[in-house]
């Protein structure tokens, strides 16, 4: 095997005395591949950064790129150089950002105050993410490419308050789920807020790959079943026919739940829900329809206490009736559901104040929970 060519202050006055671009350029890649290998003599080492030093300032890209690839995984490069290379234009950075583990947590934290969305990509996909380092991120970036990123590196240690903030920022992405259903492990708070988001193939994922309590479980479970059954009632058009069949074999099931019908409620299936009232009070279904129509909130607690449904849901029921029913507000158009599940959240959040702030079928699966 060759031997690395040796280092020695002509390389130095080579440089000096012939500044061409092309010089730069192959000084550049000899130089670093030279100290990479780690068996430079001390005065060697010495001679290689001085080179390294004056080419990180070099004002040719090109130059300064093929230093940055070349030491991207020189975990000895001094820390001020790679700091150099971290600091500049994106196609010299991104290498240093992503691979150098000369760089510091401290060092990549300052970098994120002023990065734009490429370096944030870089830093993302490190090999290891430190918790200060995952939060940093998430606090700075707004983009879904980096939570993405973040959530599908097994080296990231994200915190369960960064995972929440995730959530918070990206909660409504279904881009965003899958990759933070398939992380390793999930807190119990991050998985109760994912049920109410995710669709039901991930639902299915976090009870067969993430460790459950029973109780938490069971409510998965219903809820999967209950948002599939939403699927299958009919239109307003077919309510006394198809729906009163698909309620009496529910109802006979015993899956004609208090969350379903709540589910139904907040999602305007009004001839749902008051064809169900009726078959739990046993009331012809015209007069669980005028009870709650036009008697308002009394109607709606008669109905409530003679069915027999969970006293604690009593306020949802009544604000879901409040925005649904006897506002109306119970239109299929996506400006019509987006007032609805609004007004209904509004009304929740000031109902439940232990349920903060968050999306509505989220919300609904914290009450029946």
């Amino acid at each position: 095997m060759q031997a690395a060519p040796a280092l020695t202050e002509r390389d130095i006055e080579r440089l000096k005395a012939d500044p061409s671009p092309a010089t730069r350029l192959d000084t550049a890649k000899k130089v670093s591949a030279v100290y990479r290998r780690n068996g430079l003599a001390a005065g060697e080492r010495e001679i290689a950064e001085d080179i390294i030093g004056l080419l990180v300032l070099d004002v040719a890209v090109e130059v300064r790129e093929a230093l940055s690839h070349s030491l991207k995984h020189c975990p000895f490069l001094p820390r001020a150089l790679a700091l150099s290379l971290a600091r500049d234009v994106d196609s010299v950075a991104i290498p240093m950002l992503q691979f150098s583990e000369a760089l510091t947590d401290a060092d990549l934290i300052e970098i994120l105050r002023s990065a734009g969305l490429r370096k944030r990509l870089a830093i993302a996909r490190r090999r290891q993410i430190s918790r200060a380092l995952a939060d940093a991120l998430i606090a700075r970036s707004r983009e879904e490419e980096v939570a993405i990123t973040m959530l599908s590196n097994a080296g990231a240690a994200i915190t369960e308050a960064g995972l929440n903030n995730i959530l918070d920022i990206h909660g409504g992405s279904t881009r965003v789920h899958g990759p933070m259903v398939r992380r390793g492990a999930l807190p119990a708070t991050v998985v109760e807020r994912l049920v109410g988001l995710v669709s039901e193939e991930l639902c299915q994922y976090l009870m067969i790959h993430h460790r459950l309590p029973a109780p938490l479980a069971t409510a998965i479970g219903r809820q999967a079943r209950e948002r599939a059954v939403l699927g299958l009632i009919p239109g307003e058009k077919q309510r006394t026919g198809e729906l009163r069949k698909l309620i009496l074999q529910l109802g006979s099931e015993n899956k004609l739940t208090p969350t379903l019908l709540l589910r139904a409620l907040c999602d305007g299936r009004t001839a749902f829900f008051e064809e169900a009232m009726a078959l739990h009070t046993r009331l012809p279904a015209d007069n669980a329809r005028k009870l709650l129509r036009d008697c308002g909130p009394l109607g709606l607690k008669a109905l409530y206490q003679q069915a027999g449904l969970p006293e604690h849901l009593f306020p949802a029921f009544r604000i879901a009736t409040n925005v649904v029913i006897l506002e109306g507000l119970d239109g299929n158009d996506e400006e019509d559901r987006s007032r609805r599940r609004a007004r209904i959240m509004e009304g929740l959040l000031k109902q439940y104040e232990h349920i903060g702030p968050g999306d509505l079928d989220a919300t609904l699966y914290k009450l029946s929970a």
